[in-house]
């Protein structure tokens, strides 16, 4: 299984070029998980309202409260990485695709509430998903944060 990179939707560079994303520094963030039926579209998709109907439910799934949001400032530009996403040490899972995050409180997101990026959880095919049957479900954090935007 192939974890793919995290993709930011272009609303959201946007929103952070007009100032009107806010700080990710230290950011209220949810991680989201999206069935296979979810398509991304990184140019249409900006909020919550945009996913909602194609988030995952039933087991122990709830979404999650992803902590340590920071940017660091890099010898070629700026990344921004948080905490691993946990979704539960001993949960039952099923149907996951994508992560999404959000800015906002994990259950209380609104539809307004803006979407980072997601991530393909398993890109071995267009349908393949992850699954957890009472065991950890976890994303990591990728390597070097989960984008950067870089001095061109």
């Amino acid at each position: 299984m192939t974890v793919g990179s995290f993709q930011v939707f272009d609303k959201t560079l946007e929103a952070m070029l007009l100032g009107t994303l806010g700080s990710l520094d230290g950011a209220v963030l949810s991680g989201v998980l999206l069935g296979a039926s979810y398509s991304p579209d990184v140019t249409l998709h900006a909020t919550y309202a945009d996913i909602v109907a194609l988030e995952i439910s039933g087991g122990d799934y709830a979404q999650s409260a992803v902590s340590s949001a920071a940017v660091t400032d890099l010898l070629d530009g700026v990344g921004f990485s948080t905490a691993d996403v946990s979704f539960g040490s001993a949960v039952t899972i099923s149907g996951a695709k994508y992560l999404a995050l959000v800015v906002g409180s994990a259950g209380l997101l609104q539809n307004t509430d803006r979407i980072l990026g997601v991530q393909d959880l398993n890109t071995d095919s267009p349908v393949a998903t992850v699954a957890s049957t009472n065991g950890e479900f976890t994303v990591q954090t990728p390597v070097g944060g989960w984008f950067v935007l870089a001095r061109s």
